[in-house]
């Protein structure tokens, strides 16, 4: 099975809570994130509690909350910097990381293309959007801008977004966190570490 490392996109809010959910229980629908039905229908999803899950399974991943996501990118050790490489100047377009395409759009990168950030995280900046675990009225914070964001201040500190939760977006992905932590947040990305997919038949 031939296989690479681009970023998860074109995935609900849902289908990335069902995902943590596999990988906390290899069950879809059992976790952190309860759904009641076997399926991605937002009226079978009953909420989230991270505290019933850990009791059950010990490890569980999750999607990162906004507080988590925004210390894993901007935490600086003594405080917190406007971009994700530790400092307050825009990372460099396709060097650093991935934003500011020209139209029509390349897409998200291979994850690791461009230069590890500061917390040894790469694409915090750019590539995709990520879900956080917030909602917001009736939509969900995502974090980090993406290959469309045409500045460097688009991929600042102070930028979020909102997205319906059903939504499917070529510019959105996710990211997902492991609780508890082993030392500081594991963030295995699937907006930033990728999820494999398939691109042939063995």
């Amino acid at each position: 099975v031939k296989r690479n490392n681009e970023p998860t996109n074109y995935v609900s809010w849902y289908e990335a809570a069902q995902f943590c959910n596999y990988f906390t229980s290899g069950d879809k629908s059992r976790g952190a994130y309860r759904f009641s039905g076997n399926n991605t229908n937002p009226r079978d999803f009953i909420g989230i509690n991270r505290a019933a899950a850990m009791s059950t399974y010990g490890v569980v991943y999750v999607l990162p909350t906004e507080n988590e996501w925004y210390k894993a990118a901007y935490y600086t050790g003594s405080g917190y910097s406007t971009y994700a490489n530790g400092t307050d100047i825009a990372p460099v377009a396709g060097v650093d990381t991935n934003y500011d395409q020209d139209f029509p759009y390349d897409g998200p990168w291979d994850v690791g293309s461009g230069t590890q950030e500061q917390n040894g995280t790469y694409d915090m900046m750019g590539n995709v959007w990520e879900w956080n675990e917030e909602i917001w009225y009736s939509n969900q914070f995502i974090r980090g801008g993406s290959f469309t964001v045409f500045y460097g201040g688009g991929l600042g500190s102070s930028i979020r977004n909102t997205a319906d939760p059903v939504s499917e977006y070529f510019v959105i992905g996710f990211r997902v966190v492991s609780i508890p932590e082993p030392a500081t947040i594991l963030l295995l990305g699937l907006g930033g570490i990728a999820l494999a997919r398939r691109r042939g038949q063995p």
